[in-house]
């Protein structure tokens, strides 16, 4: 067995003199051994993330309820050694796909019963809960459902007065010299959804056309989009700036769906408007360029009369 106490081994400061610290385990007891094997089932051409953990709790029965096994030491075997771990006060331990936990001290005739926690939304739970009496050995074997999630992307017009406005067009492209589009968009004054099926990565939207009376969005508008390492919640960068699942954020809002849903990154991209008056024909350019003429020789007489009358 793992040494149960740490005294005597924390807080050691290195010397001139070699310490021997001895790390007693004693001989193991003949108990049963109960192993949690994690597989991985993936029909797409996607390849998941290696370093994703599922989550599991161990529990133990007493009478008519199960409780929770705390502190049980499970070992992972990585290659050639192994690396020793222990449930944590809910009875919850993790091992990633592919991978096996062996717990070799628990009590035989005892019944065990194992559970996986729904905790990333790119798998799919397809095993119950598992449940036996141990005598020797116990094998639980637990299948994920490996489903990329896809994200709809919603985009919506507003000015500063956060009324929406129609008129903008934008197209999104996969890289930032702006050659592989993915995909064009015109705004309409409702909420409109963008593109759907986005999967997670770097986008960059442009603004190709303003709306009429407002000015075109200078620069690129740069979106990261990745997940949380063990939940698959979606963490979005805009220009560098990062959002969470951001209830009450009126400019970007990011939902993440349950298992089978399209999760949702929902922006709103405002527009100012223009400081000149908007000239749409030669007739309208001549008049106001008489008006402005008219007005620069109305000045120029009325500085002339008062320099006449200080003289």
């Amino acid at each position: 067995k793992t040494p149960v106490s740490n005294e005597g081994y924390e807080n050691k400061v290195v010397g001139d003199n070699v310490e021997i610290l001895p790390f007693v385990n004693e001989k193991m007891k003949e108990e049963g051994i109960l192993s949690v094997t994690k597989l991985i089932e993936n029909k797409t051409d996607e390849i998941p993330m290696d370093d994703i953990k599922f989550t599991f709790v161990l529990s133990r029965k007493n009478g008519d309820i199960y409780e929770a096994v705390k502190n049980a030491n499970y070992v992972i075997a990585l290659g050639d050694s192994e690396s020793t771990y222990k449930t944590n006060e809910a009875g919850e331990f993790q091992i990633k796909g592919n991978q096996t936990a062996l717990f070799r001290e628990l009590k035989q005739k005892e019944t065990y019963k194992v559970e996986e926690k729904q905790t990333n939304v790119e798998y799919t739970i397809k095993t119950e809960a598992q449940e036996e009496v141990l005598e020797k050995n116990i094998q639980f074997l637990y299948t994920n459902e490996y489903t990329p999630k896809a994200i709809d992307l919603y985009l919506k017009k507003a000015n500063r007065e956060k009324e929406g406005i129609a008129g903008a067009k934008f197209t999104l492209y996969r890289d930032k010299e702006l050659t592989n589009a993915i995909a064009s968009y015109e705004s309409e004054t409702e909420e409109k959804c963008m593109i759907e099926n986005v999967r997670a990565g770097t986008y960059y939207l442009k603004e190709t056309q303003s709306p009429k009376g407002y000015r075109l969005l200078e620069g690129v508008i740069k979106i990261e989009i990745t997940r949380e390492e063990g939940t698959g919640k979606l963490m979005v960068k805009i220009n560098e700036k990062e959002y969470g699942q951001s209830e009450g954020n009126e400019q970007i809002q990011i939902e993440t769906k349950k298992v089978g849903e399209n999760d949702e990154l929902h922006m709103v991209v405002y527009n100012d408007k223009n400081f000149w008056i908007p000239i749409t024909g030669g007739t309208g350019m001549y008049v106001l360029i008489g008006i402005a003429m008219i007005g620069s020789i109305g000045a120029l007489v009325a500085l002339r009369k008062k320099v006449k009358m200080e003289h």
